[in-house]
């Protein structure tokens, strides 16, 4: 029988004890000293399997909360649309999903659409796209889905070294296609000396998958503070040979349009094939955290910094002359700037009736924005009749959705 503390740690040799001469449990906390395990004593990234209990404070090195950037990442949010047929670049870029813009050059119609999901846990919608028919890809065609940060949001990532400099980042997002193939996505800073990086990821058929993508610190990348966009991220679905090429798979200045993508994937040789995309994270650090849900009405809101749309609207007014109405409506929310005005699937008929003075006005005349400010727009919409200059009345915005756009 060894006497208690005859054996000393001067007497035993580096690693002469391991786990594996330890019977379990013969070990508890009462044969260790307060503070004797330091955080050097415990590996990097411990795996606990049982319940952690913490009974100071929790003091985590990054945001529990808020930790993404990214807006309607979840793709809970479609404004203008749920679905586009046939869609070729008309009416805009921004078509469905809030926020991802879709952009083609050279190539026929596709679908882009919300739908929603029951195969991925936790998610309940992805931005889904359709190839239409069998197409070949010419070397100025292009297809990619594109996201743009507002540079407000990106002041996070600043290193604090001055104008320039920025710390790691990590964009991660799930993905499914309907046949195997190899994509890359294309992360861009657009302030000062604007920095690119590529990165590739491949798919199996039929199969979420989640990729990440780190974007590492930089001392040239740079981020102002204004409404205009910060950072741009692009999947690619189809890259002529202008985009190919001599792909930034590190991080380098930007230089022109071969650096987005070493290949052309062959989404639009067969038609009906498909690509999904829902989970769409940005956050500090170099590692993936677990996807940020937020509600509906948290995405709605600050969706509505970009786009709002409004139907059979009122706004008070008054004549601008005798056949023009000018009047003012408070946005739900300010918008990033003064923002554009389309009719949603306007055709033909009453636009806007004014009641004033126990009369009614009617007019097929387009609204236009002639003002904007702190989160108020002034209208004007011209093509009525029997007006008195400076009369107040009531403004109706008829059945057509009015759709305000100030995205990036």
């Amino acid at each position: 029988k060894i006497v208690d503390g005859a054996v000393a740690v001067a007497d035993l040799g580096p690693n002469s004890v391991d786990s594996s001469e330890l019977v379990d449990g013969s070990i508890d906390t009462s044969h260790i000293a307060d503070d004797q395990v330091t955080g050097a004593k415990i590996e990097n990234n411990p795996t606990i399997a049982g319940n952690l209990t913490v009974s100071g404070d929790l003091v985590p090195s990054s945001q529990f909360s808020n930790r993404n950037v990214i807006i309607n990442g979840g793709m809970q949010v479609a404004q203008r649309y749920t679905s586009r047929s046939t869609w070729n670049g008309a009416g805009g870029l921004y078509n469905t999903v809030d926020r991802f813009a879709s952009n083609m050059s050279g190539l026929g119609g596709h679908t882009t659409a919300q739908v929603e999901i029951d195969d991925l846990e936790g998610f309940n919608y992805s931005h889904k796209l359709t190839s239409e028919g069998s197409q070949s890809t010419g070397a100025a065609d292009y297809w990619y889905v594109r996201y743009r940060v507002e540079a407000n949001d990106m002041q996070r990532f600043r290193s604090g070294a001055g104008a320039a400099g920025t710390v790691a980042m990590t964009l991660s997002y799930y993905v499914k296609t309907s046949w195997a193939d190899t994509f890359a996505t294309s992360i861009r800073s657009m302030d000062g000396t604007s920095r690119i990086l590529s990165s590739d990821y491949t798919t199996a058929a039929n199969t979420w998958q989640r990729v990440s993508h780190t974007f590492p610190a930089d001392a040239t990348a740079q981020y102002d503070t204004n409404t205009d966009s910060g950072l741009e991220i692009r999947w690619w679905l189809t890259a002529g040979s202008n985009y190919t090429g001599a792909q930034a798979t590190s991080v380098a200045n930007y230089s022109g349009d071969t650096q987005e993508t070493g290949s052309d994937p062959a989404w639009t040789v067969t038609g009906g094939r498909t690509w999904e995309i829902t989970g769409v994270q940005l956050e500090l650090g170099s590692t993936a955290t677990p996807f940020e849900h937020r509600s509906y009405a948290e995405e709605l809101k600050r969706c509505e910094r970009y786009c709002q749309v409004y139907k059979n609207f009122q706004s008070a007014g008054f004549w601008n002359g005798t056949a023009s109405f000018r009047s003012w409506f408070l946005l739900r929310t300010q918008m990033r700037s003064t923002p554009s005005l389309t009719e949603k699937d306007y055709s033909s008929g009453t636009r806007g009736s004014i009641l004033w003075s126990g009369t009614y006005s009617l007019s097929d005349s387009a609204a236009s924005i002639v003002g904007y400010d702190f989160g108020s727009l002034y209208f004007n919409r011209a093509g009525y009749s029997g007006g008195s200059d400076m009369k107040g009345g009531i403004h109706q915005h008829q059945t057509w959705e009015n759709i305000l756009n100030a995205e990036l």
